[in-house]
């Protein structure tokens, strides 16, 4: 077995707790702007559009949340599990092929469920619990973000991929900068530009592209430990593609149901509070969904910092280790 050493990190010799800082801090920044995706939407969207376009976005956040967040925490994570073993066992080449299917394999296969919720759009949107008033405002919000839950796929697997290659503080730049942009495009585009909701959807997906453009910069360009590797065609080959995945999914699958029971539970409140209330009590109800990113940022930057340290170890045998970071990070989730 070789020793790890990714610009300046060694997973299998620093101390977990300088270690676990080095990767918590940036990752902690990173969630707190790509929180902005949601947040400023809701901000701009009320103010600028009203009520109604504040609550038609809280009918299609539970597609948001498992589509994009769920998918991207489970293949995320992991890829990361599945290719830092492999890095700490010395299988470099497994590594990348892990790498290379979850970054090219999981769009295409966003982008087949994208264009399958386009076509069934409107019966979707019902089964969400949108209403007739708020069914065009839902409209004009899913469309333009449909491409963009592609992008926000390849950003949130991406940066777990970065982080994996031993460079937090440049996956903390793909959340960072995206999140900072989106403010701005989402002023732009709602007042000045008077684009209404879709405005604000299509400054989401307009920022997430450029977010999923730095990812594949640093494959290409700045990877130090993983790269993108050449796939092969043949009927073996993607039969182990697909084995792949499924491993990989099986692997964060955990984090998906996380994401599920979140959208679950949106869904719940979005049939309750139109029956009851109407379409102001989902307004209201989407005003106090917004609290959700602050608690997922912070609990999702433990385990993120976390798994690439337990994962490296555990390749590597070294099972001390392991539990000291286990413990690390639920006192860290605790405090």
């Amino acid at each position: 077995m070789k020793d790890l050493k990714r610009d300046s990190i060694d997973f299998a010799s620093t101390g977990i707790g300088p270690l676990f800082r080095s990767i918590f801090i940036p990752t902690l920044l990173s969630l707190v702007f790509t929180s902005l995706l949601t947040v400023a939407d809701g901000i701009f969207v009320g103010q600028g559009v009203g009520s109604d376009a504040l609550a038609a976005i809280n009918i299609v956040a539970p597609l948001f949340l498992v589509v994009t967040t769920g998918m991207a925490m489970m293949f995320g994570v992991g890829v990361s599990v599945v290719a830092n073993i492999h890095l700490a066992q010395g299988n470099a080449k497994a590594a990348d092929i892990n790498v290379t299917q979850a970054l090219i394999v999981t769009p295409v296969l966003m982008a087949v469920l994208m264009v399958i919720v386009y076509f069934l759009r409107v019966p979707f949107l019902r089964l969400l619990g949108s209403s007739d008033l708020l069914l065009p405002y839902a409209l004009d919000y899913l469309v333009p973000l449909l491409p963009g839950c592609v992008f926000i796929l390849i950003q949130n697997v991406g940066s777990f991929v970065i982080r994996l290659d031993g460079n937090p503080n440049y996956a903390s730049m793909v959340g960072i900068v995206p999140g900072i942009l989106n403010v701005a495009m989402d002023w732009a585009f709602v007042f000045p530009m008077k684009m209404g909701i879709a405005g604000s959807s299509l400054a989401t997906t307009i920022c997430c592209a450029i977010a999923a453009f730095m990812v594949y910069m640093y494959m290409g360009r700045r990877s130090v430990n993983v790269h993108l590797y050449r796939l092969k065609m043949s009927a073996t080959s993607l039969y182990l593609t697909m084995r792949n995945m499924f491993f990989m999914a099986r692997s964060g699958f955990s984090s998906l149901l996380g994401e599920l029971a979140m959208a679950v539970l949106m869904l719940t409140g979005n049939y309750v509070f139109i029956m009851a209330l109407g379409e102001d009590g989902v307004a209201a109800f989407s005003v106090a969904c917004y609290l959700y990113p602050i608690v997922f940022m912070v609990n999702s930057a433990v385990a993120q910092s976390a798994q690439p340290i337990i994962s490296y170890n555990h390749g590597a045998h070294l099972d001390g280790r392991v539990n000291e970071a286990y413990r690390l990070s639920i006192r860290t989730a605790l405090l």
